[in-house]
């Protein structure tokens, strides 16, 4: 975009509040000032003219920046012309307001890149819209529910013209009736995507793979999974301690507040994120020690010499020395400060009550048999915040597929909780959750999908007598891990996934034979793109979209799969969650 505007000039950048999210899960500013750019600016704000640069206009197609674009040249223009890049289709109606106004003679390019989505990890996109859910699961909007689902099918569309992909689609449908949220948003995307086939005969572009699959789901699958406490790296930072946007962490220190930046850029982040944090805790440290030992300006520092030669050394090696002084650092408080937690509220005796709940046994492989005797203390227990005390209560009535009135009540009663943070529960019923029920009936803990696969490793566990090992409190998979694992040996239950056409009823994907004069739009993107050449010759890739949020579990579930098996895996959502947003 920015390459192919008035090459070796000097131009400006414009963009406005969401596309700037869009750059900043990409790039760096820097990576775009280095291109011959000499101001980021905001549409929003007040800006001064720059009448012999040329502008580019990297915005959302709403109503809101086409009016502040036409501003920008209403009466004296601020640039000596604009270049114009929507991140997504723009409406019949903003076209033609464009051209009507005094603008359109100060448009040198006009362009719809597609690109209106985040790359939140190199397997990951989102689409940062987290009130999507309440419109989707609250019943005094059904109202806005289809214009919600348009907007996602949209979003799904620039994923999908962005990876070149025009997948078969899948979605989400126990009861077979097609009304799902899941169902609505991909027979919505299927509509879109025969737009997109009539509006640009080059799409999709030739491939040498096999067709991809995208598989629509949306939170009804699995209501319990995002409750249950995860003691991986990741997703128990997210938890414990939170991180803004999933990635910034503040870190207290001696010259005060510091913002750092958790992303797969952070080696440390990047090789440990999906470990659990006991073995997190001890690996970091030993490669902190091994760092230190091995670094020449950290033995000089520490043994004091002053030689010409070892202070030229020292001085060369004293940059990479802080800086990674400086991420072990965080490493090592994110370490303490989720250790600390963990032993300060009772979150072993929480998650051993949480395991037994979600898959029905304990570590031993035995029913549960004194759930409520072990949950009754932690509920007494002042030292346990409500919102952990809420999600257990939640997790035990979702497992049991309710409970009586009165069990409940005598529940809350030792909880302590506030009417407000009951409702927390109460809204469960939305989600498709069964909360009461006459007598309490045998732990059953249903989950949204039958795996087909997970039964074949059992019987070979059985078989075998070669269990997995597994952390005590780290017991649980995510219901999506079958759904992926299913796909990828072929045998996903087509009749709660059926296609919104056929397979054999869509156009078969044709032979790549020139890769030249490639567009913007199908131009393939750096973060999709990581030995995605490999994996691709090993099978065709898999994408899952979540309609309602994305957890963290669900997320490393995506990781773990393609190492395993070698496969192209995506995931996506409409927002990412953690236990305290979705709750």
């Amino acid at each position: 975009m920015i390459k192919s505007v008035v090459p070796n000039q000097w131009k400006l950048v414009v963009v406005d509040a969401k596309s700037l999210q869009i750059l900043n899960s990409v790039c760096e500013i820097y990576d775009i000032l280095d291109e011959n750019v000499t101001l980021v600016e905001s549409i929003e704000r007040k800006r001064q003219p720059y009448t012999n640069l040329e502008a580019i206009y990297f915005i959302s197609p709403t109503a809101e920046s086409i009016d502040r674009l036409i501003a920008d040249f209403q009466q004296r223009p601020l640039y000596a012309a604009a270049n114009v890049f929507f991140t997504a289709a723009l409406t019949d109606k903003l076209f033609q307001k464009l051209k009507r106004n005094n603008v359109s003679k100060h448009i040198k390019n006009l362009k719809e890149l597609f690109v209106d989505f985040m790359a939140f990890e190199s397997r990951v996109f989102n689409f940062d819209i987290p009130q999507s859910f309440n419109t989707f699961y609250n019943p005094s909007k059904t109202g806005e529910i289809t214009y919600e689902v348009e907007n996602v099918a949209k979003k799904l569309v620039s994923l999908l013209a962005t990876l070149g992909e025009d997948p078969i689609i899948r979605y989400y449908d126990p009861n077979g009736d097609r009304r799902t949220i899941a169902a609505r948003v991909a027979f919505q995307l299927e509509n879109e995507l025969e737009n997109l086939r009539k509006m640009d005969p080059s799409f999709p572009p030739k491939t040498n793979y096999e067709r991809t699959t995208l598989i629509v789901v949306d939170r009804t699958i699995d209501t319990s999974g995002p409750l249950v406490h995860e003691f991986t790296y990741q997703a128990m930072v997210n938890d414990l301690i939170g991180l803004e946007n999933g990635s910034k962490y503040i870190q207290n220190g001696a010259s005060g507040e510091k913002a750092v930046i958790l992303d797969e850029k952070d080696d440390l982040w990047n090789k440990y994120r999906h470990t659990h944090i006991a073995e997190v805790s001890e690996e970091v440290s030993k490669q902190f020690n091994q760092f230190i030992n091995e670094n020449k300006a950290a033995s000089s520092v520490a043994k004091g010499r002053q030689g010409l030669k070892e202070l030229k050394d020292t001085i060369q090696a004293l940059p990479q020395y802080h800086e990674m002084k400086d991420k072990f650092a965080v490493h090592i408080d994110l370490c303490q400060r989720c250790n600390n937690i963990f032993s300060k509220t009772n979150l072993s005796d929480i998650a051993k009550i949480e395991q037994d709940l979600i898959t029905g046994l304990t570590s031993e492989g035995n029913v549960p048999k004194n759930i409520i005797m072990n949950m009754v203390p932690l509920l007494d227990n002042p030292d346990v915040d409500n919102y952990n005390k809420l999600r257990l209560l939640t997790l035990y009535i979702i497992c049991y597929g309710g409970v009586p009135q009165e069990d409940l009540r005598k529940l809350i009663e030792h909880a302590h909780v506030s009417n407000s943070e009951l409702d927390i529960i109460s809204n469960f019923k939305y989600l498709g959750v069964n909360l009461k029920s006459s007598q309490l009936k045998d732990l059953n803990p249903k989950r949204g999908y039958d795996s087909m696969w997970e039964k074949e490793k059992i019987k070979r566990k059985l078989n075998k007598n070669d269990e997995e090992e597994s952390y005590e409190l780290s017991r649980y998979v995510s219901t999506l891990k079958y759904v992926m694992e299913d796909n990828i040996h072929n045998i996903l239950n087509t009749t709660i996934f059926p296609a919104t056409k056929e397979p054999g009823t869509h156009k078969k994907p044709e032979v790549e034979t020139n890769l030249k004069g490639t567009s913007l739009r199908s131009t393939k993107p750096s973060w999709a793109k990581k030995s995605a050449d490999h994996l691709r010759k090993r099978g065709p890739r898999t994408i899952i979209f979540v309609v309602g949020g994305l957890d963290y579990s669900e997320m490393r579930s995506v990781y773990e799969l393609c190492n395993e098996y070698s496969r192209d895996i995506i995931i996506g959502s409409t927002h990412i969650i953690t236990p305290i947003s979705y709750m």
